[in-house]
């Protein structure tokens, strides 16, 4: 990911034993594009939007798997409904 400029690495200040990996400009754009795309065809594959009903249940679940790492960025794309 390095060689393709999606990646770039940096030393920790504080810890030898670590290496810092932050997304490029092109690595944040592609991201975005595969995700967008990943998004794209489960709305092909299973039936496009979850119902009305199930969006609580689907923003519980989410705001859970968020809550679990601080750093997950806001998708790319709008949601029906808030994390």
């Amino acid at each position: 990911m390095v060689k393709s400029n999606l990646v770039e690495r940096e030393p920790s200040q504080t810890d030898g034993r670590v290496t810092i990996i932050r997304p490029t400009e092109a690595g944040a754009v592609t991201f975005d594009a595969a995700t967008t795309l990943v998004l794209d065809t489960v709305r092909e594959e299973f039936a496009g939007e979850p119902a009305e009903s199930e969006l609580p249940a689907v923003a519980a679940f989410l705001s859970r798997v968020r809550s679990k790492d601080p750093n997950l960025r806001r998708p790319p794309y709008d949601l029906p409904f808030d994390l």
